[in-house]
Formats: C-alpha cells, sequence, structure tokens
C-alpha cells in the first residue's frame, strides 16, 4: 500500500507541476505575443536545466536571460525570478 500511494503521489506532482509549465509558458505566449515556437526555443535552455538539475536556484540566471530576451523590464526580471 504505501508504494502505491507514493507512486500516485508521484504521479499527480509531476501532472500539477507539468500543468503550471504549460500554464507559465502560455502567458509568456500571451504577453509577447509571440509564436509558440519562438517560446519554446528561447525557453528552452531553462526547461531543461530545471528538468536535469531538478534544482531552482540553478534556473535563475538562463530564465533571466530568456525572458529579457523577450524584452521584458530588467529590473522586474531580476526581482520576480527569483521570488518565483
Amino acid at each position: 500500500d504505501p508504494i502505491i500511494a507514493m507512486g500516485s503521489f508521484i504521479g499527480k506532482f509531476y501532472l500539477v507541476v507539468a500543468g503550471i509549465s504549460i500554464l507559465a509558458l502560455a502567458i509568456i505566449k500571451f504577453n509577447t505575443k509571440a509564436s509558440l515556437g519562438q517560446v519554446l526555443n528561447i525557453m528552452f535552455e531553462p526547461i531543461l536545466i530545471a528538468i536535469v538539475t531538478q534544482n531552482s536556484s540553478n534556473t535563475i540566471p538562463p530564465s533571466v536571460i530568456a525572458l529579457r530576451r523577450f524584452n521584458y523590464d530588467v529590473d522586474l526580471v531580476q526581482l520576480l525570478v527569483p521570488i518565483g
């Protein structure tokens, strides 16, 4: 029973993480008026680092660089990315 419960929890956890990631990419796409391909191309490195390292602090520098490529305000990005 504990193994089944843990498997269920892990599956639900990854489903929620995938949903939040899709929502974040959709918000970036909507705000920047870029195509989904452009958003995925620019955000590929931060996403890859997040998946491989599973450490959110390692994704801060590439996320800031990627969001600056979308012409977001630098001060706002540097404030909100570490909080997020």
